[in-house]
């Protein structure tokens, strides 16, 4: 189990499953962290939550697969974070696109975030 200076922090990464998001979940994990993953990439997902599990154990790392472009989808990885670990206290949003559909770009960047910062982040909500 880990144990440092996050110890029980509760973290949501959405685009958790590669890059930048595996790196940080991977850090933050060594820390004690509790760690939210959000991503539509099944394989990369449980492949990087299973390293987690190996750092600090099942109970500390939960996978989420989700579009942060769609507002019911976003809500419910945000509720489910917070019903689960009992709060949220960090959000990093790392989610990207792959497509040069501009509708779904504005919807990453304005309702994503916005939904989640609104879902309760900070455990403030509202």
């Amino acid at each position: 189990m880990a144990d440092g200076k996050l110890d029980g922090t509760v973290v949501l990464i959405t685009g958790g499953a590669r890059g930048l998001g595996r790196a940080m979940a991977v850090a933050l994990a060594r820390e004690g962290a509790r760690l939210a993953l959000v991503d539509l990439d099944g394989e990369e997902l449980q492949a990087t939550v299973r390293e987690i599990e190996g750092i600090c154990g099942r109970e500390a790392v939960m996978p989420l697969g989700a579009d942060v472009a769609d507002p019911d989808s976003s809500t419910t990885a945000v509720h489910y974070t917070a019903e689960n670990f009992g709060r949220i206290d960090v959000l990093i949003n790392l989610s990207l696109i792959n497509n040069s559909d501009p509708t779904r770009l504005l919807c990453i960047a304005k309702d994503g975030v916005c939904l989640k910062t609104r879902g309760g982040v900070g455990g403030g909500g509202g």
